[in-house]
């Protein structure tokens, strides 16, 4: 069930679900939402997900959730879906009960991966048409040539429809043979690279590109995919020589920002210092539809939030308490990509990484660096408000 006040909203995701082959029913808001989750109940026909958006008009998704759990009207997973108001109660979420969230305005892949997660579809989504009215979420620095050794169809096509969206080309290979053979008839930015595939598997495939590179210096990135999270897989994909690793479902955030991260091209000439790269006037306005007063309500959560998620990570690094690293370099990630500051979310995510791998080495210095970023970007976004045309900015 979708539950939305918002038509359009509503529509699209319940298009997104209807191109899946999966029966949808839509609600304008929370009475409706218990008049038909009620009547599920009595009728034995129980939903198996529910999107709510977290800003109904007769009372919040929240206040919705809480009653759904309550009453155990509904045992379907819950993906709430958050606007900035709301983004201070991230934290609460999983004590209430609810299995996932995500920041609206949410990008198609991200749903997409949030939607798959709980239901337990891997690569289900390969089919999807595009939707052109939804916004493209994540922009790449440039276009890219990546190979993709997948050996499993559904797999494939949803890897290489998430990465023609972001322009860049695709060459799929379906196993380790394959992947080296490649290699040598055309060059690529990065692989991604499967565990499991037949005749060799991508760790064999991997040591023998290290083995061949060590002749002529260079060196290839390689990003580990594989259906199984635990730490002894990832060790494994290090000690071969991978420069990262994701698990699946594929985190749609998480894999764009890794091979971002592990293709980016270094500039000589950029500004070292702590301003926000990129951030501007126009192109901030614009990814919030020329709407100045949803700007400032946002920047005004930001300014309020913030130094509480900073010395939330600060206290998550004294304690070695890898939830709380996670959660709030999380919480402060989404921030900063919605506020358009690409390097801050990309200190963020490492920061996030560090605390799902337990690692706490340099997370001080980390922190130092993303609070530097986000200084400035306090000062830059004062200085936009304070442009805003017949009002003042903040103080």
């Amino acid at each position: 069930m979708v539950i939305d006040d918002n038509d359009s909203a509503r529509n699209i995701t319940a298009q997104l679900l209807e191109d899946l082959q999966i029966k949808v029913t839509a609600a304008s808001g929370g009475p409706q939402a218990k008049e038909i989750l009620t009547q599920s109940q009595i009728d034995n026909n129980p939903f198996d997900l529910l999107l709510i958006d977290s800003d109904l008009p007769e009372n919040d998704g929240f206040a919705l959730a809480k009653w759904i759990i309550s009453q155990q009207i509904s045992s379907a997973g819950i993906i709430m879906l958050l606007t900035f108001p709301h983004l201070k109660r991230k934290p609460e979420l999983e004590m209430m009960g609810i299995t996932a969230s995500t920041i609206k305005p949410v990008g198609a892949s991200e749903l997409e991966t949030i939607i798959a997660s709980n239901l337990g579809i891997d690569g289900a989504f390969a089919e999807l048409s595009a939707h052109p009215s939804r916004k493209a979420a994540l922009q790449p620095s440039r276009s890219l040539n990546i190979l993709v050794a997948e050996d499993t169809y559904f797999n494939q096509k949803f890897i290489q429809r998430l990465l023609k969206k972001w322009n860049h080309r695709v060459t799929i290979v379906e196993n380790g043979r394959e992947t080296l053979q490649a290699l040598e008839k055309e060059t690529y930015d990065i692989v991604l690279m499967d565990l499991q595939m037949p005749h060799m598997d991508g760790l064999e495939a991997t040591i023998a590109i290290r083995k061949s590179e060590k002749q002529h210096g260079a060196h290839l990135p390689i990003v580990a995919l594989t259906a199984h999270a635990i730490k002894s897989d990832r060790r494994r994909c290090l000690e071969a020589g991978m420069d990262d690793y994701i698990s699946k479902p594929i985190d749609t955030d998480k894999l764009f920002d890794t091979i971002e991260r592990l293709t980016r091209i270094p500039d000589p000439t950029a500004n070292i210092e702590n301003e926000p790269a990129g951030l501007n006037q126009d192109s901030l306005l614009d990814a919030f539809d020329g709407d100045w007063d949803f700007l400032q309500e946002v920047v005004e959560v930001f300014l309020s939030d913030y130094p509480r998620l900073i010395a939330d990570l600060r206290r998550a690094h004294r304690q070695r308490d890898s939830d709380t690293l996670i959660r709030s370099a999380h919480s402060l990630k989404g921030i900063m990509r919605n506020l358009q500051v690409d390097p801050a979310a990309e200190l963020a995510f490492a920061l996030e990484k560090k605390g799902r791998d337990g690692i706490f080495d340099d997370v001080a210095e980390a922190i130092d660096d993303l609070v530097g970023k986000i200084t400035a970007l306090d000062k830059t976004l004062r200085g936009i408000l304070a442009k805003r045309p017949g009002k003042a900015g903040i103080d």
